[in-house]
């Protein structure tokens, strides 16, 4: 159902649909600016992916060794 209300949405998104659409490239491109929330939300979503990173690795490791030493 997404894909296909993505394939009748009509909507220019980008530099891309404006040249698909217009048959040529586009004269400018107005840049996404980002506030001061934006770069606290996108520094915080980093940190969190990190942390769950090193934490899955370490129990990756964890589980690993108490394999070896035939805890489990």
């Amino acid at each position: 159902m997404g894909l296909v209300m993505e394939a009748l949405d009509g909507t220019i998104r980008g530099t891309r649909d404006v040249r698909q659409v217009m048959q040529m490239p586009p004269i400018a491109a107005i840049p996404v600016i980002k506030t001061a929330s934006d770069l606290r939300r996108e520094r915080a979503r980093h940190i969190a992916v990190a942390c769950v990173t090193v934490a899955t690795i370490g129990l990756v490791v964890l589980y690993v060794r108490l394999e070896i030493n035939g805890m489990i």
